[in-house]
């Protein structure tokens, strides 16, 4: 009996195409590590590994850059005051990682802000001037309470930068005192 034709193997998944063989020594502990994750995952030691090493790969260079930069942050703190993420039960330490962050992301210009959300924005400062009205036409303490929940909603679940949080945040504290 012939065997032209016949493969051995599982037949490769939708747009998988051949994979390459790839050989390399590892720890024995590490390679323990690895089947415990797969097995975890529910994929084979390979596929596990491959999934690991294409995580790995950069995607997305500017977030890759941003990352490396905090990470950075973390080894340079860690080798200071301890090891691995002793940081994060270090009061000090803590928020020094916190701070280094912020800084660094606050030196990230932030994109223009989109209509879509330009539109919530005048939604959230109508909702607040609602509180005002309602208390200027002597609404009921119901009809003032639904008024306060719907600003108060709108402004908590927007999605905005800081300084127009803060304005929207004075606003409603200035609604909220206005009798």
């Amino acid at each position: 009996m012939e065997n032209r034709g016949l493969r051995r193997g599982r037949p490769p998944k939708d747009g998988e195409g051949k994979r390459a063989s790839f050989n390399t020594r590892i720890r024995a502990a590490l390679k323990q590590d690895l089947e415990a994750a797969a097995a975890a995952h529910g994929r084979s030691l390979s596929e596990e590994i491959e999934a690991r090493l294409e995580q790995s790969m950069p995607t997305a260079p500017r977030t890759a850059a941003i990352l490396d930069q905090f990470a950075t942050t973390v080894r340079v703190l860690t080798l200071s005051r301890g090891s691995g993420d002793a940081w994060l039960d270090d009061y000090e330490g803590f928020h020094f990682v916190r701070g280094m962050l912020r800084r660094h992301l606050d030196k990230i210009p932030s994109p223009a802000m989109p209509d879509e959300v330009k539109k919530k924005v005048h939604a959230a400062k109508w909702a607040i001037e609602g509180i005002k009205r309602t208390k200027e036409l002597q609404g009921s303490r119901d009809a003032i309470g639904t008024a306060r929940i719907a600003a108060h909603y709108m402004v908590s679940t927007l999605l905005v930068d800081d300084e127009t949080h803060d304005e929207l945040t004075k606003l409603l504290a200035e609604a909220e005192r206005e009798e």
